[in-house]
């Protein structure tokens, strides 16, 4: 059956004549369209598969130009496509029908191709086709409003808005997994945007792409070391937030790698104010945070769960559970418990049997070890074990843990870089701050020829203990950064010159830790600092014919503002500025 009386809601089961029909009009709209039409496609509720649906066709066609439909409006009419104004000023639409008895059989949407309007068609279609449950869930508040709204089109349709802005929102994002686009950065490494925010990432947005707050859909760009303002990019994941209107797209550099909770820490300057989760493109599947509220088909999961030997299903004990879904089909999971400070335990682990020809088991693991990494041991328990074996070898299992279970190899279990912890400068570490900054300046005394004869001022100043404790007494901001043994690898202090005003000074790294960040980290720690502190702006002294350095600091939002010369320096000073509170 196809055609329901004008706003009245009648929902019927999916018909395979619809796809016959809507494939009719879509080459009838061709033939009218011809080259006007970017393309034409079968999209709303009829279009989903399994679900109820009003039998009225919608039609989405893409053109360049709005304007480009004028010409064929006439010809729309005579073949049966009416133009009706129904208040959208980024589409024109068109009914079809039985005008007599006030019946209505298609939907024509005329959109600009590549608009939002087309992108939400087509999304709309897709995510529910790939989300049975999701499409399931339409179907049940379709119902419900259908029964209360039988006669009142326009009540039905308002009811159903707060779900399809939601299902756009996520349908969006996922839209995007695995693609590579480019993404422009508005918000770069360094940049300040609140009191406690210094964007330690570049971060920015997929132009003319809105995500769920109508405005750009965000991006987080990962690995890539220095600000820039757009990278070509592939998306590898999603941060969904589930108390806020927007979620957020992860890009990385093509053929990088990250794993889920790689991703979470890097992103957790800003996350940390949200219920946030990410999901993880894997090529095919994705992994994320099990959520019983809002996830998998219970009774999917139930399945994995006994075809594995877990009868009871997931562990109650578990902290944590991650899940690996192709689309809404689990493939596998594993739970773990245990204090990840200490003694960490995988407490289920099992993936369906259809997919163990993937490397599900291997992310899944991986995703695990990663989260016990500071642990003191990694246990495996004894149902585990079989799956553990085949991920990573026999070998690698060890002894026996707690229950008849096993303990992960340490050579195998990833471990944390140094932590490289920035923190305040302690008074006993005033002498190894200063053969610090002597050795890291004496790259520049090598380089310039700086001796006690000709530069006794700078060279006086680099290695003056009894300076650097006049001003750790007199409270002078001094911040060090430490290896894995907490020794100072890194310094920098902050110097007031007004109110407003601070001074960066004396920041370096240590020679053989050059190249890993660190004086980047050391930066992005000063600016915050900075800001803490209420100051506007900071300043930063350089020797001018250091154009490397000046460049560096550039990178980082500070701006050149002029340079002096002194009689006592064989070398010109330069001067750079940063405005602290440059976002909104």
């Amino acid at each position: 059956m196809i055609g329901l009386k004008r706003g009245t809601v009648k929902l019927l089961p999916h018909d395979a004549e619809w796809d016959r029909v809507a494939s009719e009009a879509v080459c009838q709209l061709r033939r009218i369209f011809g080259d006007v039409a970017r393309d034409i496609r079968h999209v709303g509720s009829t279009a989903i598969r399994a679900i109820k649906a009003k039998p009225i066709i919608d039609i989405a066609v893409a053109v360049d130009a709005l304007e480009d439909v004028a010409p064929l409006i006439d010809a729309m009419a005579a073949c049966g496509f009416h133009r009706k104004d129904v208040g959208h000023d980024k589409q024109i639409f068109f009914s079809a029908g039985d005008m007599a008895q006030d019946t209505r059989t298609h939907h024509i949407h005329v959109v600009e191709y590549e608009s939002m309007e087309w992108r939400n068609y087509l999304n709309f279609v897709d995510y529910l086709n790939t989300h049975p449950q999701i499409a399931a869930q339409y179907q049940q508040l379709k119902e419900a409003l259908a029964a209360q709204y039988a006669d009142d089109r326009a009540a039905y349709t308002a009811g159903k808005e707060k779900f399809i802005r939601y299902t756009l929102r996520k349908a969006m994002v996922w839209s995007y997994l695995g693609k590579t686009v480019t993404v422009s950065i508005d918000r770069p490494i360094g940049f300040a945007h609140k009191k406690d925010i210094v964007y330690p990432i570049n971060y920015g947005c997929i132009p003319g792409v809105l995500g769920g707050d109508d405005e750009e859909l965000d991006v987080y760009l990962l690995g890539v070391c220095e600000p820039v303002e757009e990278y070509l990019a592939k998306i590898v994941a999603i941060v969904h937030r589930e108390d806020d209107v927007e979620d957020k797209l992860v890009a990385l550099p093509m053929g990088m790698r990250l794993t889920q909770a790689e991703i979470a820490e890097q992103i957790r300057f800003q996350e940390k104010y949200y219920d946030s989760h990410v999901e993880l493109w894997c090529d095919g599947y994705t992994v994320h945070e099990y959520r019983a509220a809002h996830d998998a088909d219970p009774s999917a999961l139930r399945h994995v769960c006994e075809e594995n030997g877990l009868a009871d299903g997931l562990p109650s004990d578990a902290w944590l559970t991650l899940i690996a879904c192709e689309q809404d089909t689990p493939l596998g999971l594993i739970c773990m418990k245990g204090d990840v400070g200490s003694t960490f335990e995988i407490c289920a682990f099992c993936v369906s049997p259809r997919s163990r020809y993937r490397d599900v088991a291997a992310t899944l693991l991986q995703e695990a070890m990663m989260r016990g990494r500071d642990a003191r041991e990694i246990l495996l328990c004894g149902s585990c074990a079989s799956l553990a074996r085949e991920v990573l070898g026999e070998a690698r299992l060890l002894g026996t843990g707690q229950d008849g279970g096993y303990r992960i190899a340490s050579e195998v279990r990833p471990t944390r870089k140094p932590s490289r912890q920035i923190r305040a400068m302690r008074q006993d570490e005033i002498e190894a701050c200063v053969s610090l900054i002597c050795r890291s300046f004496q790259s520049v005394v090598d380089e310039f020829g700086f001796t006690p004869a000709n530069a006794p001022r700078f060279t006086a100043f680099v290695v003056d203990e009894a300076r650097l404790i006049d001003r750790y007494n007199n409270g002078r901001p001094m911040f060090v950064c430490c290896d894995g043994e907490d020794r100072p690898i890194g310094y920098y202090s902050l110097a007031e010159k007004s109110g407003e005003q601070v001074e960066l000074e004396q920041l370096c790294v240590a020679p053989e830790y050059r190249h890993q960040r660190i004086g980047e980290r050391l930066l992005l720690h000063a600016i915050r600092e900075g800001m803490v502190r209420g100051y506007q702006t900071m300043t930063a002294g350089i020797v001018e014919e250091n154009r490397l350095l000046r460049v560096w600091y550039e990178k980082y939002g500070f701006v050149h503002v002029g340079t002096q010369k002194f009689d006592f320096f064989p070398f010109t000073c330069g001067y750079l500025r940063k405005q602290l509170f440059s976002g909104e």
